[in-house]
Parts: structure tokens; sequence; C-alpha cells
């Protein structure tokens, strides 16, 4: 089953949707996706390779099912991809800048993945809009390149950022810094905008 609208369901009722606006059988979702229904999706990344390629089936050499991965990220108009920058680092947010508490070990953006779950050439090529978003800083692909588009404010752009990849990104003559708010407590204001674009 698959849900249009409502809200999330978590933990045990992970999968689920509660007041969804209406429910799809599994075969009809698969249609909606394999025919290019999705304007933009959310996925994670295990490794995030220097043509943009993503990994997620091939972890520290244990092969597992990607699932509906493979239909959605090749079908998707605009994708994001979600993960954290390094291996078991931590840091938290406070009065808008981050803060690192462990800086953990490189391995989330290699010259080249473990396994090829998501072809960054191909989506190159088909013109998808793809973004990657760590707690550190925000990528693009742009004309086949991994673009650092923002990073956080508190790193360091070469020692907390470019010195954790293997590869060196194309830097966008735009960089700026992630918003504040993505490292501040409470809520952001997203309907206030949402309400205000629709007035």
């Amino acid at each position: 089953m698959g849900s249009i609208g409502g809200h999330v369901g978590g933990n045990m009722f992970f999968g689920n949707a509660f007041n969804a606006r209406s429910y799809l059988h599994h075969h009809e979702m698969f249609d909606l996706i394999n025919g290019h229904g999705l304007d933009i999706s959310f996925l994670g990344a295990a490794e995030i390779g220097e043509d943009g390629s993503v990994n997620v089936s091939r972890i520290a050499g244990r092969v597992q099912g990607s699932g509906g991965f493979v239909n959605i990220a090749s079908s998707t108009r605009k994708l994001v991809f979600l993960s954290s920058f390094t291996v078991g680092g931590k840091s938290t947010g406070e009065n808008g800048r981050l803060v690192v508490q462990e800086q953990g070990k490189p391995g989330k953006f290699l010259k080249k993945v473990d396994q090829i779950s998501f072809n960054g050439n191909d989506a190159a090529r088909r013109g998808q809009e793809i973004v990657y978003i760590t707690e550190r800083a925000v990528f693009k692909l742009i004309d086949g390149k991994v673009t650092l588009m923002e990073y956080a404010d508190g790193m360091d752009l070469q020692k907390d950022i470019l010195d954790f990849m293997e590869f060196k990104p194309e830097i966008s003559p735009d960089l700026k810094k992630m918003p504040v708010y993505c490292f501040e407590d409470g809520l952001i204001g997203i309907k206030q905008k949402w309400e205000s674009l629709e007035a």
C-alpha cells in the first residue's frame, strides 16, 4: 500500500500514514513511480561518489536489497539525498552554528562508491535535479560534478569538510552558509512561509 498526503507514522508505525488523502495498492504505487509521477523524493545515502553516484545496497561488504530505491531514484524529477557527513560523527546545533562533538571518520564521500545503486552520470544525462544534504554541507550535481553550495556556520571549509572527502568537489561561485534555523531548536516557520506563498 502507498499513501498520498497525511502524516507519516514513526517508530512502530513506520511505513504508515495517518489521515492520508488516498491509498494506492502496491502495483499502483509502482505505476505512479515508474511513470515519473513523483516531483521530488527524499532518500538516504550510505556513500556518495565523485560522479554523484550513490550506494545504498552494499555497505561494509554486506549486500542488502534496495527495495524501491532504484525505481524512485531513476524516475523522480528532483532527488534529495540525506546523509551524515562522516561515519560515526556526532554534532549538535547551538545558537545557529554547528558544533562537532566527535569528528567521525571519512568514508561517505568517495572517489568511487562500493556499488552503484543510483548512477550520477545517467542522472546528469537525463537532466534530473540532484541535491545531497548533510549536517555540515549541501552539495548539488551540476554538469555531472558534485558541487559544494552551502556549508554550516562553525565549520572550517578545509579542515571540517574538504579534508574528509576523497575527492575535491567543485565549489560554487555563490557558496554561502546554511540557514541559521537549521541549527536552532524549535519550529522554523514553514507553515507561515507556505501560507504567505498561497496568499
